[in-house]
């Protein structure tokens, strides 16, 4: 059976994060994140959470033949807690994202203040 061929959306960095001790200067994402149609979430912040990874170090995920995969710890970007999956492939220059979605739980609830105007 031959295996489809995925649609990647490609962002080149202007600037190089670092990842794992890995220089990368492509980021690719993978169109499952729209699969189910997550609010809020589109591809400009995929990158800007992407580069919140910069200088981090994540715990090494699964590995299958050359690929690493990683689900990150959460991601705060405006107040609100994310999770990206993605991953390496050995000796490459470039991340891909599978999946982002949003992890409330992390999120501080907002106290209703009794003196709040209404």
């Amino acid at each position: 059976m031959l295996k489809k061929e995925v649609d990647y959306s490609y962002y080149p960095l202007k600037k190089s994060i670092t990842v794992n001790g890995i220089s990368i200067k492509e980021i690719y994402i993978d169109p499952y994140w729209q699969k189910h149609k997550k609010e809020g979430i589109s591809e400009e912040l995929i990158i800007k959470l992407a580069k919140l990874l910069d200088k981090k170090r994540a715990e090494s995920g699964k590995r299958y033949d050359h690929w690493v995969y990683f689900a990150s710890e959460p991601l705060f970007y405006r107040n609100k807690a994310y999770c990206l999956v993605w991953c390496l492939e050995d000796s490459k220059n470039y991340l891909e994202v599978i999946d982002c979605y949003r992890e409330s739980n992390y999120e501080k609830k907002k106290r209703k203040n009794k003196y709040e105007s209404k």
